[in-house]
């Protein structure tokens, strides 16, 4: 058997790739990287094109991505070898999933996937909408929070009346490097309690979709030594995560005693954060 995956480098493609090499699979990878900021408007058809130059689908048993999303997969599951399912929207568009076989919690399947492309007329319009919405916050005819929730199409935030949370830590605030250049280069330029003209950005899960939004600006925290009053949320997470690394190396080591364990002589040699792999 021998695979193709696709994929725009996904933080656990390694892991992936060392179990295809202990079961013997022979794979390649087809990356397709390029720069969000300056990306071409025919994206799509510039990775259909290189991936159709490159690749023959003759020449694999099975051509997949690694990275689906969640809704997707879910959808996909519930379907049995052969069904089509009904709609279904991701981020990256809409869906009509074939089902083609499924094993465990493993499946082959095909799709359909339309993605909405937009005019400069779409830009016009959801500028006009964002303006006023603006306009009613500015006269204190409606709060943010009350527009966010009624207006926002952003299903992570809209809740929470707009508000942006850090999904690692679960904090409110953020600093410089963890914004995307689009947002920062109208953030540093705000005060406090301001909110911004509409402005184009890029979504959030990191697909590269343009978006468009306003944004308000709650609060500087200039640079200072971390405290529980104003970083209680970053200094949680470093403590649980210390307790959970303990707990882990000690589970982990308890197994290494009663398990039998067999290193790849290709990964002998490579430093273990945990000892005791190497009998």
């Amino acid at each position: 058997m021998k695979l193709l995956i696709y994929d725009w480098a996904s933080y656990y493609r390694y892991d992936i790739y060392a179990i295809l090499h202990n079961m013997g699979i022979e794979y390649d990878v087809f990356e397709y990287d390029f720069d969000i900021e300056g990306r071409s408007k025919h994206y799509d058809e510039e990775f259909i094109n290189v991936f159709k130059n490159n690749y023959s689908s003759n020449d694999y048993d099975a051509i997949f991505s690694i990275a689906y999303w969640a809704v997707f997969s879910d959808a996909a599951m519930m379907l049995k070898p052969g069904q089509i399912s009904p709609i279904v929207q991701t981020p990256d568009g809409f869906h009509i999933i074939q089902m083609i076989e499924k094993d465990g919690d493993m499946f082959n399947a095909r799709h359909i996937l339309l993605k909405p492309k937009y005019t400069s007329e779409d830009r016009t319009k959801a500028f006009e909408r964002l303006d006023s919405i603006r306009t009613l916050i500015v006269a204190d005819s409606a709060s943010f929070e009350e527009m966010a929730m009624r207006y926002s199409q952003d299903a992570k935030t809209a809740t929470n009346g707009g508000q942006v949370v850090d999904e690692n830590t679960g904090a409110t605030s953020f600093e410089k490097d963890q914004l995307r250049p689009m947002d920062y280069a109208i953030l540093k330029d705000m005060k406090e309690g301001e909110i911004s003209e509409p402005f184009e950005s890029l979504d959030s899960e990191g697909r590269g979709r343009t978006i468009y939004k306003i944004v308000r600006f709650d609060k500087l925290i200039p640079s200072h030594t971390a405290n529980l009053k104003e970083d209680f949320m970053v200094i949680q997470q470093m403590g649980n995560a210390t307790q959970q690394r303990a707990q882990i190396d000690k589970f982990v080591d308890e197994k290494q005693k009663e398990t039998y364990i067999k290193i790849d002589d290709l990964f002998k040699n490579c430093q273990f954060e945990n000892k005791g792999w190497i009998k």
